[in-house]
């Protein structure tokens, strides 16, 4: 879950059993009422655990996470105001995992990734994250 430009909070993800969810949520605090985010173009597949942080001007990004016992090593840039997905193409040598802190990018960066579990071991690195 993360905070919107607007001050709302966007949720993303999440499993029921064996289902698994990439639908967008918006909760609105002055309403308090939760509402569905249509979002256009191809989704990311649905997971839990995924790594999620705010992206400059609005909307998230999210990655990594797991689907079933499958870590996984994509990344997604979810543009809450046009309500469209973009798939972001990367090379990712810091490989598939989930459980993973966000923490700021600084200058330049999207955000940080450290630590998380790659689905046989919990992992102890760091990688910042920065679009090219």
């Amino acid at each position: 879950m993360k905070e919107d430009t607007d001050g709302s909070l966007v949720l993303l993800a999440g499993s029921i059993g064996s289902t698994f969810y990439s639908d967008v949520w918006r909760f609105d605090v002055k309403s308090e009422t939760w509402a569905e985010l249509p979002m256009s173009g191809m989704a990311p597949v649905g997971r839990r655990a995924p790594w999620m942080h705010p992206a400059p001007g609005g909307g998230f990004y999210v990655a990594l996470g797991l689907q079933g016992a499958q870590p996984m090593g994509d990344l997604w840039h979810a543009d809450t105001s046009a309500r469209s997905w973009t798939n972001i193409t990367f090379d990712a040598p810091h490989g598939n995992r989930a459980f993973t802190p966000v923490l700021p990018g600084g200058a330049g960066g999207i955000g940080t990734l450290v630590g998380g579990f790659d689905g046989s071991k919990p992992v102890a690195d760091g990688w910042r994250l920065r679009l090219r």
